[in-house]
This record gives structure tokens, C-alpha cells and sequence, in this order.
């Protein structure tokens, strides 16, 4: 907590006018996040919608500037996943992030018979928690692939779980 007054430049009694603890903190830094996040994901949503020809190649690319996104703030995403790690109300922000992401595809979930839409939602989520972690790993250059082949592996797989079990 001292080193978080001091680089903020002011006093504990300051900090806790704003935070409860350091989870709030956090809570708050995620949520600045979260706009620019929800509108990739409806761009995400828009071209699961129109559903071209181009969609696997404009998945890649969706992909790609997402994990130079990731790339760009490795530092404060690993802090953010770190601290998701260290505390729980942390983590359970983190997840709630997540489902708000997916629950912006609503135009794609939209598409859905209702019953396969919760199905849908749970693939959709469980592979933007692992895309998640895979990108955290990847813009600290710890994954044991090189960011190419990752890729290539990511879309086939978002590829697999939005377009290939589309109901119909």
C-alpha cells in the first residue's frame, strides 16, 4: 500500500477515501478497461453476424489486434490477472468481465435457438477465459510457441466453437 500512495503522490487516509483496499483499486483500473473491451467484442459480433466468406481470415485479424492489445499493456494485464489470482473478489471481477464481453454478442446470441443459446454462451465464455490466459502468456514471451502458431491454433479454435457449431 506505501508503494501505491507514494507513487500516486498522495497520503493512505486519501486512498481510502476513494478505495476499501487495494481489490477496489483494481476493480476500478479493470472497469476503465472494460469499454474498449465490450466494443471489440461487438465488432467481434458484427462479423460473426454477417457471417462473409472473409470470416475466418477477419477472426485472425480480430485475434491478432487483440493479443497486440494484450502485447502493448503486458505489464498492467499481468498485474490485473496477477492480482485476479491473489484475491478473490479480484478473480470474480475478472470472470464477471468476461461474461459481460460475451454477453455483448448479442446479436450472435440473438441468432440462437433459445435452446442452444446458454450452451453457446458457456463455449463462448470458456474460450475467452482461456484466450485470456494465453495472451497473457504470450505478451510476456512465455508460451513455448512462437505468437504466430498460437494464433493460427486460437482462431481455429474460436473458429470451431463460433462458426462450426452454429446451430444450422
Amino acid at each position: 500500500m506505501d508503494d501505491i500512495v507514494r507513487e500516486a503522490g498522495t497520503s493512505r487516509a486519501t486512498f481510502y477515501l476513494h478505495f476499501k483496499g487495494k481489490g477496489d483499486l483494481v476493480a476500478a483500473l479493470i472497469d476503465d478497461i472494460v469499454p474498449f473491451a465490450v466494443a471489440r467484442y461487438q465488432v467481434l459480433d458484427a462479423l460473426l453476424v454477417e457471417n462473409g466468406p472473409a470470416l475466418r481470415e477477419q477472426l485472425h485479424v480480430w485475434l491478432s489486434e487483440w493479443l497486440d492489445y494484450w502485447i502493448e499493456g503486458a505489464d498492467i494485464n499481468h498485474a490485473l490477472h496477477q492480482a485476479g489470482m491473489l484475491e478473490a473478489e479480484v478473480e470474480a471481477h475478472l470472470l464477471h468481465v468476461s461474461e459481460t464481453l460475451i454477453d455483448s454478442l448479442e446479436r450472435y446470441l440473438g441468432s440462437m435457438p433459445e435452446a442452444e443459446k446458454a450452451g453457446a454462451h458457456d463455449r463462448a465464455l470458456t474460450l475467452e477465459i482461456m484466450t485470456q490466459r494465453i495472451f497473457a502468456l504470450a505478451s510476456r514471451s512465455r508460451l513455448p510457441l512462437d505468437n504466430k502458431d498460437v494464433m493460427e491454433i486460437l482462431v481455429g479454435m474460436w473458429f470451431e466453437v463460433l462458426v462450426d457449431r452454429r446451430p444450422g
